[in-house]
């Protein structure tokens, strides 16, 4: 996306046009995208800590700012810090997503599944007839 589009871009006619408006739009994308992810985990640390909205937003978009800039300079400044092993920042990060936490929401979402379709009185009953 980031190497071949501006290179096709450029061989259109208005082609400097396409790529800053397609890039503007692509920003425009995960900024929407990163408040859909962010505005569940706000809502529930402002229900359960009756913290101001503004607050909590701020507070999770800056610790999951930091992250994400610990993961950059993974690559750079901050290649020889490592935190699970011989792993450095963002290997530690894709391992914890990749083997622990898709698993474990999979795990959860079987759970639910199971005590939905096969109507058991399960954990998933509950929390769907609680919503």
């Amino acid at each position: 996306m980031f190497i071949s589009l501006p290179n096709a871009s450029l061989n259109l006619p208005f082609g400097q046009f396409f790529g800053i408006a397609f890039f503007f739009l692509l920003l425009i994308a995960a900024l929407s995208s990163a408040i859909s992810i962010l505005e569940p985990v706000a809502s529930v640390v402002q229900q359960k800590t009756r913290l101001s909205r503004y607050f909590v937003t701020y507070l999770i978009g800056s610790i999951v700012w930091l992250i994400g800039v610990g993961a950059l300079l993974a690559f750079n400044d901050w290649s020889d810090a490592y935190l699970l092993g011989e792993r450095n920042i963002f290997d530690s990060l894709d391992y914890v997503a990749t083997n622990i936490l898709l698993p474990l929401g999979v795990l959860v979402l079987v759970y639910l599944l199971y005590g939905l379709l096969l109507n058991r009185p399960t954990l998933g009953n509950y929390l769907v007839f609680q919503i």
